[in-house]
């Protein structure tokens, strides 16, 4: 490594890529002339086995030769550096520039306390001035919660965003909407989005598709292993653009509506080229379904348990909160396939309760509440079809909470 290392000693290479080779210190050092260039653009250091000591000779040689002002891309990733590493990272990206424009840190077998060390010099690398950021790839950090939080200050910096990957970082629902209220400022020239295995539920559907609404150049999102279920997958269908060429939906706890939805949606995603949708609860119908819509597009199932009644969690628990309910019935199946209906269409008034259910009691026995009557139940200002179900679900919870209803006999 030394002898071709030194043979560019006074060469003005701007690319230096190390990866795939196992590297101790010894070989870092051997590395020295090239790490130190002056003319050094791009470093990128992947799968190398690094270790945190061997990131602190890096930081230090970066350093020592004032190359990391001039960096405009920066790959770490598929190391075992730690925590240790994380601090190294840091001490690199206090010393780089505006001209930054592409970081990769994945992979790293990080911790908490690295992780956060992270996102805090990355919040610091933005207020300096670089909202250049263009590419950026965390995946499998231990972000978490509190990561969530701090890099949302970073990302609402980075006016010119095109690739963002945080798979795998445990950023959960709540995280999500830190996150994504700060892409919504940020979103507009993005590309490629990753949030895959990050434990979201369906309610972080609601914040993620108010930033896809603004993704008008996205052509690749992945957000398969969470547990997005039917509701959380309408949501972000019904949001996506023309533009998108990859949707991963795999491994979300997704029943037939959710299939339904995608299905719909077609018309508008023309120009999917590679649809993964296996390790959901499609039906053979379901599955047919999008076949007939995707076509090759689609690829093959081979984890989907068709043969299971799964419906998404919330709906089925919805209906079955009205089934066994004192006073009100799902009146028949037409009327449960019009709750289910009502996922992928929009209203924004109300909703006419004898489409979905009937009372068993007087209307004297119900009169004492005013959060539902014989009729209807008010709805107010709901603009999408989950936005309903929700509200639907939640006066039904109010209801059950204050109006002493007789048990069904």
């Amino acid at each position: 490594m030394k002898v071709l290392s030194d043979a560019f000693r006074n060469s003005n290479l701007t690319k230096v890529d190390l990866s795939n080779n196992a590297m101790g210190n010894k070989d870092i050092e051997s590395c020295i002339s090239v790490l130190s260039l002056s003319s050094l653009e791009c470093l990128q250091l992947c799968n190398n086995g690094l270790s945190g000591t061997s990131m602190d000779l890096i930081a230090e040689i970066l350093d020592e030769s004032n190359v990391c002002s001039q960096l405009r891309k920066l790959h770490f990733c598929n190391n075992m550096s730690g925590d240790q590493g994380c601090t190294a990272f840091s001490r690199i990206l206090k010393k780089c520039s505006g001209s930054l424009i592409d970081i990769r840190f994945s992979g790293t077998r990080a911790q908490k306390k690295g992780s956060l060390e992270v996102a805090e010099a990355l919040v610091d690398l933005g207020r300096r001035g670089n909202g250049n950021i263009q590419h950026i790839d965390l995946g499998n950090n231990t972000f978490g919660i509190e990561g969530a939080k701090i890099l949302s200050c970073f990302f609402e910096l980075c006016h010119h965003l095109k690739y963002l990957d945080l798979r795998h970082c445990l950023i959960e629902t709540e995280g999500m909407g830190f996150i994504s209220t700060a892409l919504q400022k940020c979103c507009g020239q993005m590309e490629f989005l990753d949030l895959s295995r990050n434990d979201l539920s369906s309610d972080a559907a609601t914040s993620l598709a108010a930033v896809l609404r603004k993704c008008c150049m996205l052509k690749v999102f992945r957000a398969q292993e969470n547990g997005l279920g039917s509701l959380g997958v309408i949501h972000i269908v019904q949001s996506l653009r023309p533009p998108l060429e990859e949707l991963h939906l795999g491994r979300n706890e997704c029943g037939n509506q959710g299939a339904k939805a995608i299905s719909d949606a077609r018309n508008v995603l023309q120009n999917i080229r590679i649809l993964d949708l296996d390790g959901n609860v499609f039906s053979t119908d379901s599955i047919c379904n999008l076949q007939d819509a995707y076509g090759d597009a689609l690829l093959h199932f081979e984890d989907n348990n068709k043969e299971s009644d799964y419906e998404d969690s919330r709906l089925s628990s919805f209906i079955a909160s009205l089934s066994q309910s004192s006073n009100i019935s799902v009146v028949d199946n037409s009327n449960i396939s019009a709750v289910e209906d009502c996922l992928g269409t929009s209203t924004n008034s109300f909703v006419d309760v004898s489409k979905v259910i009937s009372s068993d009691s007087s209307e004297g026995e119900i009169s004492n509440t005013s959060t539902l009557s014989s009729t209807n139940i008010s709805l107010e200002k709901c603009q999408t079809a989950e936005a309903t179900l929700m509200a639907l679900e939640k006066e039904w919870t109010d209801l059950k909470d204050q109006s002493p209803l007789k048990p069904r006999r």
